[in-house]
Formats: C-alpha cells, sequence, structure tokens
C-alpha cells in the first residue's frame, strides 16, 4: 500500500569560474504561501456515496482536511463549492446549493464517505493535488452543513461487548473470490450488508480486531451483536505510520471500509480491509436488493499491497 509523499524537486546548476551563469533560485509554488487561499480539490466521482459525515475542518498549509476522531482526510469536494478571502484576512467555504458559508475550524455534516485510506488520493480527484496534500487519505463531501462541536459523550461508540447469540438475521456466503455471491437477509442498509460480508471474510482467515470506517453508532451496536472485536475507526490508529493497531492497547488490528454508490435498486461498492502499508486489499462489488435480502456479487479486485 502506498502513503507516498510526493516530492518536489529541482536541480541547481553548478557554480563555474567568475562570469559563469548564476545559480537560479527555486520559487515555492504559490499555495505554499501563508497568504495563499487552501486548495480547493474536486471529487472524479460521478456518484455519490451514502454515508453521513461528521467532523472539522481544518487548513494544514494548502491542504484541506476533514477532522474526523480517526486520520484526518483530505476534502474532495462532490458538488459546487467556492473559496473566498474574507474581510478579517481569512478565508469562508461558499456553498451554492444550500448557501452555506464555512470557515477553517467549523464542524460541519455531511453527506459523502472515505476513500480506503492506503490508496493514493490522486485517484479520486478531478483536479491535480498539491504535493503536501498527496499523503493523505481522501474523503468525498457534499451538502456539507455547520453542525455544532459534539458533547464530549456524543457520538462515541458503545462500548465493546461480548456477541450475543446470532438474531433473525442469515447469511449465505458462496465465498470470496471474483463472480461468487453472497446473500445477506434481514438487513435494510446495503451499506451494513456490505460490512457484515467483509467482516465474514476477514474472519476466514484472521481474527484482529476491525475498526469500521464511518459506522454510525447503531449500525456498529448491531454488528457487535453478530461479531466480536469490531470497532468505531477511531479506536484504531497508525503505529510509525506503517501499521495499523488498537489505539488502547497497541494490539495489530485492521481497518474496514464500505464504498456504496446506489442508482435505483442497483448499488456499486467497494469493501477493503487495510492492516498496514504492505497489507490490504479492496475488492469491487454490484449489490442488488430484493424484498428484504441484498444479493452480493464480487466482481473484481480494486487494489492490492
Amino acid at each position: 500500500m502506498r502513503r507516498a509523499l510526493l516530492a518536489a524537486a529541482g536541480t541547481l546548476a553548478g557554480c563555474g569560474e567568475s562570469g559563469g551563469d548564476p545559480v537560479p533560485t527555486l520559487v515555492e509554488p504559490a499555495y505554499l504561501s501563508p497568504d495563499a487561499l487552501p486548495v480547493m480539490l474536486r471529487d472524479a466521482s460521478n456518484g455519490a456515496m451514502e454515508a453521513r459525515i461528521s467532523g472539522q475542518l481544518a487548513r494544514r498549509g494548502p491542504c484541506l482536511l476533514l477532522k474526523t476522531g480517526g486520520p484526518d482526510a483530505l476534502v474532495l469536494w462532490a458538488d459546487k463549492v467556492t473559496i473566498r478571502s474574507d474581510k478579517t484576512g481569512g478565508w469562508r467555504l461558499v456553498h451554492t446549493g444550500n448557501g452555506q458559508h464555512l470557515r477553517d475550524q467549523d464542524w460541519i455534516v455531511a453527506g459523502g464517505g472515505h476513500y480506503p485510506p492506503g490508496a493514493p488520493a490522486q485517484q479520486f480527484a478531478a483536479t491535480a493535488i498539491p504535493y503536501p496534500c498527496a499523503a493523505y487519505p481522501a474523503v468525498q463531501i457534499y451538502a456539507a452543513e455547520r453542525a455544532s462541536p459534539p458533547a464530549e459523550t456524543e457520538g462515541q461508540p458503545p462500548p465493546n461487548a461480548s456477541p450475543p447469540a446470532p438474531d433473525e438475521l442469515s447469511l449465505i456466503d458462496a465465498g470470496s473470490g471474483q463472480g461468487t455471491v453472497t446473500e445477506i437477509r434481514g438487513v435494510s442498509s446495503p451499506r451494513e450488508a456490505l460490512f457484515r460480508h467483509v467482516v465474514v471474510q476477514r474472519r476466514r482467515q484472521h481474527a484482529e480486531p476491525l475498526c469500521l470506517a464511518d459506522v454510525p453508532p447503531k449500525m456498529l451496536t448491531r454488528l457487535r451483536k453478530e461479531f466480536a472485536a469490531i470497532y468505531h475507526h477511531s479506536q484504531c490508529s497508525w503505529r510509525d505510520g506503517s501499521a495499523v493497531v488498537l489505539a488502547e492497547t497497541g494490539a495489530p488490528a485492521s481497518f474496514v471500509t464500505a464504498s456504496i454508490i446506489c442508482e435505483g435498486r442497483l448499488c456499486r461498492a467497494e469493501g477493503a480491509t487495510i492492516s498496514g502499508n504492505l497489507g490490504g486489499e479492496g475488492r469491487y462489488y454490484l449489490l442488488t436488493r430484493r424484498h428484504r435480502t441484498w444479493r452480493i456479487q464480487n466482481t473484481d479486485r480494486s487494489w492490492m499491497s
């Protein structure tokens, strides 16, 4: 998995004898000026992910990030937002669709979803990403609105508990290879169905703690009734930038992502597990629903490291 930071390179001419060509001066890009506005980056997707995201906007150099409690993520806008200087010498975002004005350190709620943490952000962006921003994972954002900061206890994931006996949910699994089909019954949300499928596949060979990206608290509670060692993504972190661990204990762990775009009854999705820079895999899926059953078809591997 690549978490490479793209390096800016320049070559200085050697100093010759007196009268030779002067040494050229390297000029940093304009966006690195402390007075420059943050770079606005467009999402390249033709559709919108269905997750509901909350977090705090934060500028870091030329990068506009979303802080959610997990790894900071580079914002890719999926709708029309413009940036302007304001009278205080700062800046503000103006959302064309809902008229919202957003500023640095504002808390927001929005539609969208996180892209796989180990995948290069540039592959999801329609505009070039400045090299200082290229190392961050990417998040799709649209329909952003200002929100109140959460209370200390608000949004905290429920305590992890041993799973009770399974309920009425059922899963008919045909394996994990390309073209195989899994049916999951008794689940209304396609994203929850995909989370269940990815977790089951991971549990076939590994039993490490799994931290689910952008999972709502109620969905997390339901999943913990089915599976042991399931956590919110904020409870995992990167160790030395190379391995995922459970923050509380330092035990090896993995992030699990589930990104979905639906059109009618058909959903296109990617599910992934990431255990480190050199440990991860993503797969593409097609999801269709009939009555209370989600049919999940594994179509191809999207990436592997």
